[in-house]
C-alpha cells in the first residue's frame, strides 16, 4: 500500500504527538510516497482506529473515517460533521474533489444510509479511538 506522505502530514495534526514518526518507522519512504506491507498497514490500523471494522471498505471511507470521534456512529456523521448536509455547496465541492466532477449522484440525501453501509465498530470504555494514517 501507498500513501503520499502529505496525507499523513495533514492527518499527523489531528493526532497524537509521534505519529508521524511512528507511521513512518513501520514503512519504507520513497520520494513523497510511504509504502506499507499489508501488515504494517493493519497493525496501524488497529493501534489507531480500533473502531474501524475489517470488511474491505472503498479507500476513500478509510480517508473520512480519519476524522472520526467517537460519536460518530458511522461515515455519514463523520462526513455530516466535517463537511456539512448535502445540500451545502462544500459538500458539493467535497464530492466532485473526492469522487470527480461526472461522478453520478451519490444519493448523500441520506447520510444515515452511509452509516448503515460503513459503520463503526463500538470501541471499548478504555480504548482511545485515534484514526488510521
Amino acid at each position: 500500500m501507498k500513501i503520499k506522505l502529505a496525507s499523513i502530514r495533514r492527518l499527523a495534526a489531528h493526532r497524537p504527538a509521534g505519529y508521524y514518526e511512528d507511521v513512518l518507522s513501520h514503512g519504507k519512504v520513497t520520494g513523497e510516497v510511504l509504502e506499507l506491507t499489508p501488515t504494517a498497514y493493519a497493525r496501524l490500523r488497529q493501534k489507531y482506529n480500533p473502531i474501524l471494522p475489517a470488511e474491505n471498505w472503498p479507500f476513500w471511507t478509510f480517508l473520512i473515517a480519519g476524522f472520526a470521534t467517537p460519536e460518530d456512529r458511522g461515515i455519514g456523521d463523520t462526513v455530516r460533521r466535517e463537511v456539512g448536509g448535502p445540500k451545502t455547496e462544500k459538500f458539493k465541492r467535497w464530492h466532485e474533489a473526492t469522487f470527480g466532477l461526472w461522478a453520478a449522484p451519490c444519493g448523500c440525501g441520506k447520510l444515515t444510509e452511509w452509516n448503515a453501509l460503513y459503520p463503526y465498530q463500538p470501541t471499548a470504555p478504555d480504548s482511545q479511538s485515534v484514526s488510521t494514517p
